[in-house]
């Protein structure tokens, strides 16, 4: 009896759908279209919409021999049979044929290929991938390409020189339409940061790190470029355009590990945070997570007045308006006695909503994020 039964239902559900659905046949002109499914459920513009995906006729223009035909299938229902013939007039839609001939990107010559809104790249003049992406990404700050183009040399010392070769760089960029050799810009920060020049074999650079390029261009321009003034720029915090711009303020506190009421807490500034990666990371929120606290911080305690061992916990008390992030992707291995780069796969994002453990509730929680 239960098997059955157990067979009715399933001969029922399955009437049922079909009782919901049949499939016709459309006859348009010379043309047939088979196997088109009316669902009685729906209302009658979603068949009136794959009919138009089918034939291109408007649903205005549609004229179904199915009298009575108007917002509802009701009328149709168990009248309709599967494989039936119905017969659609209407005229299709002109799509009207291009005036000129499409013209793609790669076609053009090289100087009529620059994209809208993006600026022409950088050539690699051997390993200089680390300049030519910190170039390209700092170019892309509007207030910090404002504050360059203003730049007018007072002396000619090694900051004064980096920061002007800077601004004829991205001059450059605004007007080019096609890839720019930054080859003098690249003579002057070489000679004031000799180890950027080292060459693995004669007429042959070395690798350098992004990082530590990001840190020594920032302080040229650090020490030349003034305070930001006017359309809300008074209110920014800082000495000159690097501090308004990417300047934040971290609150660090303290506990000693063997007496939690021994505590220090410092407030420091900071320009960048140091993401640190290891196998457990795969998201930038994790990267905050093991940035955010240490274990182990050998300190002067002011309770036993000789150094202890505390745990930190960092917080951030103000965002910087760009927050530069410094993915730490080497490690030492001891066995190898070699520095490795960890080389999986990270995701990134654009905005970052911090978590309540990263920050303190008095500052915003967006950011926008420059990655070095």
């Amino acid at each position: 009896n239960k098997v059955f039964k157990d067979n009715q239902k399933k001969t029922y559900l399955k009437d049922r759908k079909m009782a919901e659905t049949v499939k016709v046949e459309i006859k348009w002109g010379n043309k047939v279209f088979k196997d088109v499914e009316i669902n009685f459920k729906e209302h009658p513009d979603v068949f009136r919409a794959h009919l138009y995906s089918l034939t291109q006729v408007p649903p205005a223009n549609q004229k179904l021999m199915l009298r009575g035909l108007t917002d509802s299938w009701a009328p149709f229902v168990g009248k309709i049979k599967n494989g039936q013939k119905i017969l659609l007039t209407g005229t299709a839609e002109q799509v009207a044929a291009p005036t000129q001939a499409v013209v793609f990107l790669e076609d053009l010559p090289p100087e009529q290929q620059a994209v809208a809104d993006f600026p022409p790249g950088l050539l690699n003049i051997g390993n200089t991938c680390y300049m030519n992406a910190s170039l390209q990404c700092l170019y892309a700050i509007p207030e910090l390409r404002e504050a360059v183009e203003k730049f007018t040399p007072k002396d000619s010392d090694e900051h004064s020189k980096i920061t002007n070769s800077a601004r004829a760089v991205w001059k450059k960029l605004a007007a080019a339409k096609a890839t720019i050799e930054p080859d003098e810009f690249l003579d002057t920060f070489r000679e004031a940061n000799p180890r950027f020049a080292e060459q693995v074999k004669p007429g042959i650079y070395a690798q350098q790190d992004a990082d530590e390029f990001w840190q020594a261009f920032m302080q040229s321009l650090s020490n030349k470029l003034p305070k930001l003034t006017g359309h809300g720029k008074d209110n920014m915090t800082g000495d000159n355009a690097i501090e308004q711009l990417f300047s934040g303020e971290m609150e660090e506190e303290y506990i000693r590990a063997d007496d939690a009421t021994d505590k220090v807490v410092k407030t420091n500034n900071f320009k960048k945070l140091s993401c640190n990666i290891d196998a457990s990371v795969k998201h930038l929120s994790e990267c905050f997570a093991l940035t955010m606290k240490e274990n182990g911080v050998d300190l002067f305690s002011p309770v036993l007045g000789q150094p202890s061992i505390y745990n930190r916990t960092s917080r951030i008390k103000r965002l910087p308006l760009y927050m530069t992030l410094q993915f730490v992707r080497f490690f030492w291995k001891k066995k190898e006695n070699v520095k490795a780069k960890i080389t999986r796969v990270r995701s990134r994002v654009t905005i970052c909503n911090l978590s309540p453990d990263c920050y303190i509730p008095i500052c915003s929680r967006y950011v926008r994020l420059l990655y070095s």
